[in-house]
Formats: C-alpha cells, sequence, structure tokens
C-alpha cells in the first residue's frame, strides 16, 4: 500500500524540438501550477539530458525522456535511457533498444482517429501485436483534442480546449484491458499532455495555443510511492520511474475536479486477521474474499471493471464491492459524462498461484 501521492505531467516538448519554451522556463508554469514533477520528451532528440537540464528546480523534480517520432507514426515514450535512439527503424527494433539501455517506455497516442475533417494527420500505432513495451499512454490530451477538430467548432475548441475533451478511445482500452487479462502481469497506462505552446499570429497578435501554465491544470498523474519523494534528484527520479514503471499512479482531468481525497483500494484480512490493502498498480493475494473501495472528491459516476468488463456502476462518492474472484480491477469516474479518473488495475491473484 502506498502511502504518500505527487502530482505530475509527462509527454511535454520543449525548443530542444517543437515546443516554444525553454526547460527552465517549463519549470517555472508546472511549479506555479502546483506540480511536484514533470518528465521532457523531445522528438528524437536528449539534448535537454546532454545539456544538463534534469535535477530539482526548486521542489520540482524534471526528468528528461524522449518520444522516439517515425514521420507517419508509431511514436514511443522512451524513459530512463542516456543514448539517442534512431527512429528511422522497425518499431520493434527500437523498443528493443530503449530496454537494452536499461530504460523503459509507453507507447504514445496509440489510436488517433482516421478521416479528420481537418489538417492534420493521425499519428497511429499501426502494429498491436507488437511486444516488448511496457506501458500505453491511453489519453493524450492532443489527440484527443484534435481528433474532433473541425472547421466549424475550431473557434469553441481553441476558445475552451478542456471542454472538448472526450477520454481515451474504446480501442484503446479494449487493447490495454486485454493486455491485463493475459497473466498476472500488470500494463499500466498514462495520461500524456502532448504539450507543445503552438504559437501563431493573428493580425498581428502573438497567441499561444495551449500555454504550459494552463494545460499543466489539465491532465495528470498522481503518482503513490512508499515514501516522501526524496530531496536528492537521483533517488527521486528512481522513486518516480518506478511508480511510473509499476501503474503507480491514477490517471484525472484536473479540470473537472481536483484529485485530493481519491483512494482505489483493494483490502484482505490475512490468516491473522490483519488487513492488508494494495492500491493502483500492486498485486494482492487472496485466501477467499476482500473488498474494493473507491472514494472520489466529489459525487461521480464511478464504473467498476473487472478483466475489462463494467461490473458495478454507481452514482456517488464512495463505491464498495466484495468480491472472491481474482483478475484485473480497475475504476473509471465520470462527471457530467466526460472522463474525469482513471485508475491503473488492482491485480488480485489466489494465494500460491
Amino acid at each position: 500500500m502506498k502511502n504518500y501521492e505527487y502530482p505530475g505531467a509527462i509527454h511535454i516538448h520543449s525548443t530542444y524540438s517543437d515546443g516554444t519554451s525553454t526547460i527552465e522556463d517549463i519549470a517555472k508554469d508546472a511549479k506555479r501550477a502546483g506540480l511536484r514533477w514533470i518528465i521532457i520528451t523531445d522528438h528524437n532528440t536528449l539534448e535537454g539530458l546532454d545539456n544538463g537540464r534534469e535535477g530539482y528546480y526548486e521542489d520540482l523534480c524534471v526528468m528528461v525522456g524522449l518520444e522516439i517520432s517515425p514521420e507517419e507514426g508509431n511514436h514511443y515514450l522512451a524513459f530512463d535511457i542516456k543514448e539517442n535512439i534512431n527512429h528511422e527503424q522497425p518499431a520493434q527494433n527500437y523498443i528493443k533498444e530503449v530496454n537494452d539501455q536499461g530504460g523503459f517506455g509507453f507507447i504514445a497516442h496509440p489510436d488517433e482517429m482516421g478521416g479528420r475533417d481537418n489538417p492534420y494527420p493521425p499519428l497511429r500505432w499501426d502494429d498491436w501485436d507488437i511486444n516488448g513495451f511496457q506501458g500505453i499512454e491511453i489519453w493524450n490530451f492532443m489527440s484527443d483534442w484534435v481528433d474532433t477538430l473541425t472547421t466549424k467548432n475550431k473557434i469553441k475548441k481553441f476558445l475552451y480546449p478542456v471542454e472538448s475533451l472526450h477520454g481515451p478511445t474504446a480501442k484503446t482500452i479494449t487493447w490495454w484491458d486485454k493486455l491485463n487479462n493475459q497473466n498476472n502481469k500488470i500494463v499500466p497506462a498514462i495520461a500524456g499532455l502532448d504539450e507543445h505552446c503552438f504559437r501563431y499570429n493573428y493580425i498581428g497578435l502573438n497567441l499561444k495555443v495551449f500555454p504550459y501554465y494552463k494545460t499543466f491544470k489539465t491532465l495528470l498523474n498522481y503518482i503513490q510511492i512508499d515514501d516522501f519523494l526524496s530531496n536528492d534528484f537521483e533517488t527521486a527520479k528512481k522513486q518516480i520511474y518506478k511508480a511510473i514503471k509499476s501503474g503507480n499512479n491514477i490517471m484525472i482531468n484536473n479540470k473537472l475536479g481536483n484529485y485530493s481525497g481519491t483512494v482505489f483500494t483493494a483490502t484482505k484480512r490475512d490468516l491473522n486477521q490483519k488487513y492488508v490493502k494494495s492500491t493502483a498498480g500492486e498485486i494482492l493475494e487472496i485466501e477467499n474474499d476482500f473488498i474494493i473501495d473507491i472514494e472520489t472528491p466529489q459525487p461521480s459516476e464511478i464504473k467498476l471493471f473487472h478483466n475489462g468488463k463494467e461490473i458495478k456502476s454507481e452514482m456517488t462518492r464512495h463505491l464498495k464491492f466484495k468480491s472472491n474472484e481474482p483478475g484485473s480491477y480497475r475504476f473509471e469516474a465520470f462527471k457530467n459524462g466526460k472522463h474525469w479518473i482513471l485508475s491503473n488495475p488492482i491485480k488480485v491473484i489466489k494465494a500460491n498461484d
């Protein structure tokens, strides 16, 4: 059971690729937005790492990863690596290279919409039988936003970008659930911003679209760790990467409501009648019954899933569910019909399995 939670953001671009702010300025915006950690993932370059931009910026932990970005799709978020990786090769090859460096990776925006009514071509993942990756960016802010951008709605979507978010696609969630049903291993998910802070000149005005500070208040990941986040950068980096790789994070659209007070646990009594709890990304070994507890800060439509199938839905702040069935349990919470909170799974297994 993890005792400490820290908000952060993943998939951010700086001036080292096609972002519009330096890492130093991005860090200032992230800190002002209340984040405790961020991961920069510039396209096909580790210049930010090579130039010493990783580290603590006051109490904000800034890490530098890589978005391996072939021109037509199959983008891959690589974390905890030291050397750049050639993007002009088959996806299976660069996944292996990330693993060979001792890093880990998440498939980026796998299911962007085809047939868009706008000039932006989808960047999709084309091999859903690939292996060797550690997780999936299940919800990408920019993909969600641009998928339904049209000439008719563009002004509204630029003025109110968060209000137009829909949540992960059904295809991506189905794939994710399938992967988590295959064995007792947890395949984690993250929410990504894909933040660039685009700038446009409109009738002489220099406009920022999706400013870093405002975007840092939208799709966040709250990691859950065993101890306080260390003041030593290298130790903190290991804590954060371990949480992400293990699925010890809960994803939230923070604009729909604050995370504070969110609970997701599976609790059993062991043979000595002591309570044992697990949370997102953890495995609970059971002998008989256990209880799933879900709490959200405000009332919401909470949906509990077992092996990808919805087993309970309730408009409430606190959902309880008793079971003795092993499998993968996760939840989604909705406000006003929109995705608000998504958990990584708790894997429940029979003792000695």
